[in-house]
């Protein structure tokens, strides 16, 4: 039965999978991009139309939660979205759960992050631990470490590399 409702998806499931194509399809493609739909502009002092918390962390974690898109496409899309972040108090950070998706499909996600050149992975590593006081995260990160580099080496040395980057640049007052 699990195998006919796949390929022949009832009416109210089609619907569900073109409503989180259209979204996905929508939804941004960089941390600019993400800056402008989510963030806070310190400079202008002007917020991002989903700067609202409850309102953009709702659309962060739907889009965390699709199970609908091809693997390849999203972790590239999530990928590409966490190049270049850097944690702002507001919905920017935390990498947009990506630590989440690892827990929830870690050969898909390993997979892809293969692929991607070290400073790439670099920039990703270090936004997934940036915030005001990245040594508090030291429990979670040696866990995340330990399972990525059960998964590949080279992406758990690069993890490695980018938290003690992360915590020497760290200057112990939330900067």
């Amino acid at each position: 039965m699990t195998k006919l409702r796949e390929e022949h998806p009832t009416a109210s499931e089609a619907r569900k999978l073109s409503i989180e194509s259209e979204f996905f399809c929508a939804f941004p493609n960089s941390f600019a991009d993400m800056e402008r739909l989510f963030g806070f502009d310190m400079k202008t002092g002007v917020a991002a139309p989903l700067y609202d918390f409850p309102a953009g962390m709702e659309t962060i974690l739907f889009f965390s939660n699709l199970k609908s898109i091809e693997s390849s496409q999203y972790y590239n899309r999530y990928i590409d979205i966490n190049i270049g972040g850097y944690w702002q108090a507001d919905n920017i950070g935390g990498a947009f759960a990506l630590g989440k998706r690892f827990r929830d499909d870690p050969d898909q996600f390993c997979k892809q992050l293969a692929k991607r050149t070290d400073d790439e992975l670099l920039s990703v590593f270090r936004f997934m631990y940036d915030s005001p006081h990245p040594d508090q995260m030291k429990k979670g990160f040696a866990e995340f470490q330990s399972d990525l580099s059960s998964k590949d080496k080279r992406l758990g040395q690069l993890l490695q590399t980018a938290y003690a980057k992360l915590l020497a640049d760290y200057d112990g007052h939330g900067k």
